[in-house]
């Protein structure tokens, strides 16, 4: 919900206590893409999929939303 108010132009803040903000950006491609989460972290990718891989990155460089992540290591007290 968030990345898609951000993309609308409205800033947006994300906290996010279950994942790291590498595997979240990694499943933000995956969406964005159509390519699973594992062919976009395996650095022997194809070649075709890198370009599009990046082009969503550069899209989401663009979207304004901040992530606020502790990653999976959080624990509540």
């Amino acid at each position: 919900i968030a990345m898609n108010a951000a993309a609308g132009g409205r800033p947006a803040l994300v906290f996010q206590f279950e994942m790291d903000a590498e595997e979240m950006g990694a499943r933000e491609i995956a969406a964005r893409t159509g390519l699973s989460v594992q062919s976009i972290t395996d650095p022997q990718g194809d070649v075709f999929d890198r370009a599009t891989i990046m082009q969503a990155t550069r899209d989401l460089a663009a979207i304004p939303v901040e992530v606020i992540s502790t990653g999976a290591g959080w624990t509540a007290s």
